[in-house]
């Protein structure tokens, strides 16, 4: 399954901002995998 920023930060109840930075730190330590760029990223969990 796939997700995008806009989505997750609503399912969780943050701001978008604030999600990103999570995101871009699950990114970093190998959690989540990232597919497209810009307003076409996909987040998914790294198997």
């Amino acid at each position: 399954m796939h997700s995008d920023s806009k989505t997750i930060s609503k399912a969780i109840g943050l701001k978008p901002s604030r999600t990103r930075d999570y995101l871009k730190q699950l990114v970093g330590e190998g959690i989540l995998e990232v597919e497209g760029e810009y307003k076409n990223r996909k987040y998914r969990i790294k198997k």
